[in-house]
């Protein structure tokens, strides 16, 4: 990898480029890129390097960080074959990457851990998942959880607080029978008809 060579550019905004291991300073980093090439040549790895851009489709790059994400046609026209030939590739770089100074047990699970989070999201069913979404999932849930629970606790507060302090006034003091707002009066003929149907009465 350019690891080495990348730690040792410094950048003095806007546009001044300075190297790290001699302090000569260029207007771009192309200059610089082409100053290790030619005066630090023993000093920068070029024979066995690899770019990390190149295997950003099989370590899903873009996805883990965020930057990208799938649409319909993504996951529609996502093909098993594409995903196979990435993981054969992963597979061998996980090979590739593990030393061969340690047993073959410690080789063996360093491989096995690899290939568990690097190549086994190279399906279509998981190409789009994060490391991370198993997490947030589980927060999610519970979330729901405990809203549901302080809701319950709530309905459960009030009506305990309502039958505390309310059940015994209701009790005693309401009657549940139903009166009427003014006073019956017995009916009395005089008042309703006055004089003059009394007279007309006894006429008949």
């Amino acid at each position: 990898m350019y690891s080495l060579q990348e730690n040792h550019k410094v950048l003095d905004p806007p546009s001044r480029w300075t190297c790290n291991f001699c302090g000569k300073a260029f207007v771009s980093e192309y200059f610089l890129d082409r100053h290790f090439e030619n005066r630090h040549m023993d000093q920068i790895q070029t024979d066995d390097a690899i770019c990390l851009a190149d295997v950003c489709d099989i370590f899903r790059c873009d996805i883990i960080s965020g930057a990208s994400h799938p649409d319909y046609w993504d996951i529609a026209l996502c093909m098993e074959d594409d995903m196979e030939e990435l993981f054969a590739q992963c597979k061998t770089i996980v090979e590739d990457c593990v030393p061969s100074g340690p047993s073959k047990n410690e080789t063996d699970i360093v491989k096995s851990q690899g290939m568990e989070n690097l190549c086994s999201f190279l399906t279509c069913s998981k190409f789009w998942n994060t490391p991370y979404q198993q997490e947030e999932n589980s927060h999610t849930a519970l979330y729901i959880v405990l809203t549901t629970m302080t809701c319950f606790g709530i309905v459960v507060y009030n009506f305990v607080f309502y039958n505390y302090f309310y059940s015994d006034l209701v009790e005693t003091n309401y009657d549940v029978t139903p009166k009427p707002k003014h006073k019956i009066k017995k009916f009395n003929p005089d008042i309703a008809y006055g004089d003059s149907t009394r007279l007309r009465l006894s006429a008949d």
